[in-house]
């Protein structure tokens, strides 16, 4: 390190950290192989200072998924066109999608001519499509280097499984949906939004049996008599229920515990909450997971029940960070995650430095955090759920396989479906089964 930055000092002619500049490290690294991981972390410990900007990771598309052979030039433009505005989305999901839309061009150029733009779809060719797509192989529409990689795999004439089926119908889903809702302006023409005889959100979908496919061949949900004892155990974690040899308070375990049972959220999106995620008051600016406003909730009295008085829980709000497939958005959780997660930042060390958010490229205050460090996604498989099945006396796996984060989310987000409620009855009616995380301390 003294070596690497005597290195830096002397080439730019000056001792300061501030003069230094991502272009003299960039060059140097690429001059010096073997210092290489060195000016890596210098450039780190600048950006942790706030001296140099934090790479913009750009989503850009490959050369080889780049190649336009055999779709429309119109078609095309619109594809990149989107592909440009879809930032919600992570690079490697706008890149498969885009990949998706391009072979749905190369369709078109062999079904349908005549159409060369999104405008010019009705509900007729999107059902066509629909329907061909589920006979599909599949390097049937892909590019060539696609064709390329599927042939050494021998994959190229393998009919398309029911995943890929579902991956197609979800891209072209997307894509007919944001043309609807924003302006795009394909290959430099004024920007515009397009207008359907049809909607895209029950045009794709999936047909029955593919969905009963995917069922068959990858089972989620949880028992639900297992599920329930593991929300109690959630509720009731004590110290001696923690893992042997844990690193985090008893706060931190139940706040996460509690946030993955009520909030129906991916690991991902739950270790990147930020430390001002919870917030009891209602703004009119604040968006659902459709990009919807929130419904506002006002907190009912306390009713009468003989001589006391029923306490009613409160709802309170969770900013979700961007993840998967969508931007920020704020969800409902009941009172006892809330608790939970106001006692874990009351305890939770408070001179710990930001740390950098690669998708929302800032530096950020993780809720859960301790000593510099965030928990990964993986965590929750690996410490919290073998924690959960231990208290609540289940097994880790059942016949449908080890109980894991995403498990719990497809569990919770089923009773939610069977139920036919909102995010909103779903919390109250969590609030009256569990006990209030602060009665177990």
């Amino acid at each position: 390190m003294q070596h690497g930055l005597s290195m830096l000092f002397l080439l730019n002619r000056s001792p300061y950290l501030e003069e230094i500049t991502c272009e003299l490290l960039a060059a140097i690294r690429d001059e010096n192989s073997h210092m290489r991981q060195v000016y890596g972390r210098i450039e780190k410990g600048l950006e942790q200072l706030k001296i140099l900007s934090p790479p913009i990771r750009q989503a850009r598309l490959a050369d080889k998924a780049f190649e336009s052979g055999g779709v429309g030039q119109e078609w095309f433009d619109w594809c990149l066109a989107w592909y440009e505005r879809a930032v919600d989305l992570t690079p490697s999901i706008r890149r498969k999608y885009t990949n998706h839309l391009l072979a749905v061009g190369r369709w078109l150029a062999e079904h349908a001519k005549e159409v060369r733009t999104p405008e010019h779809w009705t509900e007729d060719l999107a059902l066509h499509f629909r329907s061909d797509l589920c006979s599909w192989t599949m390097g049937q529409y892909v590019n060539e280097h696609g064709r390329k990689v599927l042939s050494t795999k021998g994959k190229l004439t393998m009919p398309l499984k029911a995943q890929g089926i579902t991956n197609y119908l979800t891209a072209a889903r997307r894509f007919f949906l944001d043309l609807t809702k924003r302006d795009h302006a394909p290959g430099g023409t004024p920007a515009r939004k397009i207008h359907l005889d049809f909607q895209p959100r029950e045009v794709f979908v999936p047909p029955r049996y593919v969905r009963q496919a995917i069922d068959r061949a990858e089972p989620r949900d949880i028992d639900l008599r297992v599920w329930a004892r593991l929300a109690i155990a959630a509720a009731t974690l004590s110290h001696d229920d923690l893992p042997q040899g844990a690193v985090y308070p008893l706060s931190f375990y139940r706040a996460l515990a509690l946030v993955w049972v009520t909030s129906a959220r991916r690991p991902n999106e739950i270790t990147r909450l930020r430390l001002d995620c919870l917030r009891e008051d209602w703004n009119p600016d604040m968006l659902d997971e459709d990009q919807q406003p929130v419904v506002r909730l006002l907190a009912p009295g306390p009713r009468k029940r003989g001589q006391d008085e029923e306490k009613i829980s409160k709802i309170f709000y969770l900013h979700i960070p961007s993840g998967k497939n969508r931007g920020a958005f704020w969800i409902w959780v009941p009172d006892y995650t809330a608790e939970a997660i106001n006692a874990w930042k009351a305890e939770r060390p408070q001179t710990q430095k930001q740390l950098f958010d690669w998708k929302d490229h800032e530096y950020i205050d993780y809720l859960f955090c301790c000593r510099d460090k965030r928990i990964g996604p993986k965590f929750l498989n690996r410490s919290l759920i073998p924690a959960l099945c231990a208290k609540a006396g289940v097994d880790l796996a059942d016949a449908r396989g080890r109980i894991t984060g995403h498990r719990g989310r497809s569990t919770r987000l089923t009773l939610l479906r069977r139920s036919g409620v909102s995010l909103h009855d779903q919390a109250l009616r969590a609030a009256a089964a569990l006990p209030p995380a602060s009665d177990h301390s």
